[in-house]
């Protein structure tokens, strides 16, 4: 019985074969479209 219970946990607690990345931090960097332009100067009147 304590065979069977041993084998079951470390079955279920292994690492699974399928890799699945986080979605937030290891995915890829985003390529933006407006990515090398400059950002406007704004005086404190025109806000």
């Amino acid at each position: 019985m304590a065979e069977s219970a041993a084998n079951y946990y470390e079955q279920l607690f292994t690492e699974p074969e399928v890799y699945r990345p986080h979605p937030y931090i290891d995915s890829q960097p985003i390529l933006w479209d407006s990515n090398n332009d400059a950002i406007p100067l704004v005086s404190y009147p025109e806000l």
